[in-house]
């Protein structure tokens, strides 16, 4: 149970960042300058309270059912969101900084290009939710197969599947 809440938070998670770069930043940077900062930082208090609860509440968990089952993925998935804190505060809070110290009487090319360069850094965050959603979706001795592309079943119990085979993670969520 401590796995599928894991799972279930990081899944929240990656939609949500999924939501950002794909739908409201695109839309923001096609507001003018002034526009774009003031809608960006009432979003982005909003997005740091969400996603930080998020990342804290699904490493908790992911860590407790690492604790609790021993399966080192439970673990390394736990890592990886949390991970997301420091990749946040050295690379992405320093832009966040300039952008909120910004006064709307003061946005131009600097807060657009700001803008732009945060815009950059989260898909990097996106990959990295994604990966450590995959970690969550497939526990080590789980039950259950799937099918790779030339239809041999690989059990998810088998270490190589994770690496180096595509697997579908819906069948085993299911079971």
């Amino acid at each position: 149970m401590l796995g599928l809440l894991a799972l279930l938070t990081a899944s929240i998670f990656f939609g949500a960042a999924i939501y950002i770069n794909l739908a409201e930043q695109p839309a923001r940077l096609h507001l003018d300058d002034r526009a774009a900062l003031a809608q960006w930082v009432p979003s982005y208090r909003r997005a740091f309270e969400m996603q930080a609860t998020l990342a804290l509440i699904s490493g908790l968990l992911g860590a407790a059912a690492w604790g609790r089952t021993g399966h080192v993925l439970w673990g390394l998935g736990a890592a990886i969101i949390i991970l997301n804190w420091p990749y946040t505060l050295f690379f992405v809070m320093p832009v966040n900084r300039k952008l909120e110290a910004t006064r709307p009487d003061e946005t131009g090319e600097e807060s657009r290009s700001l803008l732009k360069r945060w815009a950059g850094s989260m898909p990097d965050e996106a990959r990295s939710v994604a990966w450590r959603q995959r970690s969550f979706s497939l526990p080590p001795g789980s039950k259950c197969s799937v099918e790779e592309a030339n239809g041999v079943r690989w059990p998810l119990q088998s270490r190589a599947s994770y690496r180096t085979h595509k697997v579908a993670v819906a069948p085993c969520i299911l079971q």
